[in-house]
């Protein structure tokens, strides 16, 4: 993660995140088991050391706790872009 003064702009930490998505019409059983394997695939000591020596501190976040996380991360870079008058070059 970057601190705020590393990423310059004053009150905002960046940082890399991966996430495993799936259409919004797969029933809640599904997206239930997804997240539990995603859990037991974490634990595996093998991913885990691989995930560690890449830098990489996994977080497992159910359904609705990445949709809350991806709408924040949505409304704070939005605000970057939008204050920032940033572009894609």
């Amino acid at each position: 993660m970057l601190s705020r003064a590393e990423a310059g702009v004053p009150g905002f930490d960046a940082s890399l995140w991966l996430c495993v998505l799936a259409p919004a019409a797969v029933p809640a059983d599904i997206l239930q088991r997804m997240h539990a394997e995603m859990g037991k695939a974490l634990q595996e000591a093998d991913i885990a050391q691989s995930l560690r020596a890449a830098g990489i501190a996994p977080a497992l976040l159910g359904p609705r706790e990445l949709g809350a996380f991806m709408r924040a991360e949505h409304e704070k870079w939005g605000r970057v872009v939008r204050e920032t008058g940033a572009t894609i070059n």
